[in-house]
């Protein structure tokens, strides 16, 4: 995927990850590395995605993966592909959830 990604970074516009936990967007940035942050014009695009395609029951809800499932890895495909390549990448978690 990594090769795919970076053989065609000036063609892909955006990058989705579909994962099923429940009615989410996943954005980044979810690893540890905490000086990894959205610019202003990243949050502007992400609050319009968010805005614009909202799903469900209208309870969904956007972070990162820590703030979302409360737990932290190294990261996850939406951070390398926004970071390696400035493409706007994300993860909507499609399926329910108590949350």
């Amino acid at each position: 995927m990594r090769d795919f990604v970076l053989d065609h970074q000036d063609t892909i516009k955006f990058a989705i990850s579909y994962h099923s936990f429940g009615n989410m967007l996943v954005i980044p940035y979810s690893g540890a590395d905490r000086t990894k942050r959205l610019t202003e014009d990243q949050k502007a695009i992400y609050g319009e995605i968010y805005d614009d395609c909202k799903y469900a029951d209208q309870n969904t809800i956007m972070g990162t993966g820590p703030e979302m499932v409360r737990y932290v890895s190294n990261g996850e495909a939406s951070d390398w592909i926004l970071y390696n390549t400035g493409i706007i990448a994300m993860s909507p978690e499609l399926g329910s959830s108590d949350i």
